[in-house]
């Protein structure tokens, strides 16, 4: 029963709108979903839904965030030569601020896995790889 509550407190903390550690993990959501279009590398999302500990958390993590520069600079080229398009009102300027990610988001996504990683990690990969926020532009040709 003490481990039911504890997920079902994670829950909360992790789901409910205006909580201070789902703000943390929509920042991580959003650069997750741009690593998704422009990396193309779904085994990343498989991996973080199946870790076991927080090392393995952090390991799969580090992978995502040490091609951030790049995935966010190739994410902005797209927007700028129609590739992608954003589904919300924002310019390809704002590519870096909007899906960004930081490095106190990525220590607060970590403590919340050292609770869970199983369950965080299937969190932010469903949410990443379910965010419509950016898509591919339709290739004619």
């Amino acid at each position: 029963m003490a481990q039911q509550t504890s997920v079902k407190g994670l829950v909360e903390r992790v789901l409910s709108p205006g909580s201070e550690d789902r703000a943390f993990l929509d920042q991580f959501v959003r650069y997750l979903a741009a690593y998704k279009v422009v990396e193309q590398n779904l085994s990343l999302f498989d991996r973080l839904a199946r870790c076991r500990s927080v090392e393995e958390f952090a390991s799969v993590l580090y992978e995502c965030v040490r091609v951030k520069d790049r995935v966010l600079s190739r994410l902005e080229e797209g927007v700028r030569r129609g590739e992608y398009r954003l589904a919300f009102d924002a310019k390809a300027e704002d590519v870096g601020r909007v899906f960004n990610v930081g490095s106190e988001a990525v220590e607060r996504v970590v403590r919340l896995a050292a609770e869970n990683p199983r369950f965080v990690g299937s969190v932010l990969a469903s949410l990443a790889l379910s965010y419509g926020g950016i898509v591919e532009a339709e290739r004619r040709g």
